[in-house]
């Protein structure tokens, strides 16, 4: 199943984190995106689809250690 960005979403909400939060987590991966773009990503209307894919799988990953490390899931 492809994770989407309305799924990247929704786990930040259910974590209680702001794309804020994840923008940051992104830049310290060496992924420089503006707020906008990550807006964009999310809502699935960024133009450049090999880099939304990256950045989601990026994301999910990172989601995905936040959560273990809460023991959510």
């Amino acid at each position: 199943m492809e994770i989407t960005g309305t799924d990247i979403k929704a786990r930040l909400a259910k974590c209680n984190l702001t794309k804020i939060w994840l923008l940051n987590q992104l830049n310290k991966r060496g992924i420089k995106i503006s707020v906008t773009t990550l807006s964009l990503i999310l809502s699935e209307s960024y133009s450049n689809k090999e880099k939304s894919s990256l950045v989601i799988a990026e994301a999910a990953e990172i989601i995905s250690k936040y959560e273990n490390a809460m023991g959510d899931s």
